[in-house]
C-alpha cells in the first residue's frame, strides 16, 4: 500500500495482480488496472503525479511472466509512462528519490 503525498488517496497492489486507487475519505475504489502478474511493491513520487510498481510475489517461483518488472504510471489516469526489467525475481521494495530523479528497485 502507498499513500498519496498530498491527497487523501492511497493505492494498493496485491497477489491478484490488480493496481487499485482508493479514496480514503469515501472508502471507495476509484480506479483499477489489471496486471499480468501480482506484486507487492508500490509507491508514489513526491509530487503524487506518478505511481511505481514492482512485479512478482515472494515464495512463488516464476509466478508470472512479468516477475522482476517495474512499471511507472501517471496517477491520474493510470496510463503507462515506463516499463523496465533488470531481473527475473520478484521486486519487494520500490521508492523514488526525494528529488524524483531516481527510482530504487530492490528484492
Amino acid at each position: 500500500m502507498a499513500t498519496h503525498p498530498t491527497s487523501k488517496v492511497f493505492s494498493t497492489l496485491g497477489d491478484d495482480g490488480v493496481l487499485r486507487i482508493w479514496d480514503a475519505m469515501q472508502y471507495k475504489q476509484t480506479k483499477h488496472l489489471a496486471m499480468d502478474t501480482g506484486g507487492r511493491a508500490i509507491c508514489y513520487d513526491t509530487t503524487g503525479d506518478l505511481i511505481a510498481i514492482g512485479m512478482g510475489m515472494p515464495g512463488h517461483q516464476q509466478s508470472g511472466k512479468k516477475d522482476g518488472t517495474f512499471i511507472i504510471f501517471h496517477s491520474t489516469d493510470l496510463s503507462q509512462v515506463h516499463e523496465g526489467r533488470d531481473s527475473q525475481e520478484c521486486i519487494m521494495d520500490i521508492k523514488f528519490s526525494p528529488d524524483n530523479k531516481s527510482l530504487a528497485v530492490g528484492r
